[in-house]
């Protein structure tokens, strides 16, 4: 798994900034979710919003580690395979997120499917 101090590291290498830190201001991005995705439930489109910082944030580190394995810098072969590992594993990741971001509009679909069969049965009492 990617960890912190990974991450320090290649933003030091990128020689970008490292990590906020205020991590609760990153649950507030308000990240674009497709529209399509949308449930027009508050605590499930809250949910999408969260997925889709951590789809942004994936993104950014798989093109930090594809700059970093690209870099002539490092010439360490155990260095480069980590690198590649950690590429391999943004893109493994973010082929998850994007599945687990199409769920809860298919669980309110469901949901909406099942209350109208409910409502066309008979009531019997």
């Amino acid at each position: 798994m990617f960890s912190r101090e990974d991450y320090l590291e290649s933003n030091e290498r990128l020689g970008k900034e490292t990590l906020n830190h205020q991590p609760q201001l990153e649950m507030l991005h308000q990240a674009a979710v497709k529209s399509d995705l949308l449930t027009k439930d508050d605590g499930w489109d809250f949910y999408l919003t969260l997925i889709q910082s951590w789809i942004e944030k994936t993104e950014l580190q798989k093109n930090q580690f594809k700059e970093l394995s690209l870099s002539a810098d490092i010439v360490n072969e155990d260095e480069q395979r980590r690198i590649k590992n950690y590429y391999l594993q943004c893109s493994e990741r973010l082929v998850v997120l994007q599945e687990i971001i199409t769920i809860p509009k298919q669980i309110v679909e469901q949901h909406e499917k099942i209350a109208l069969n409910l409502k066309e049965i008979p009531d019997v009492t």
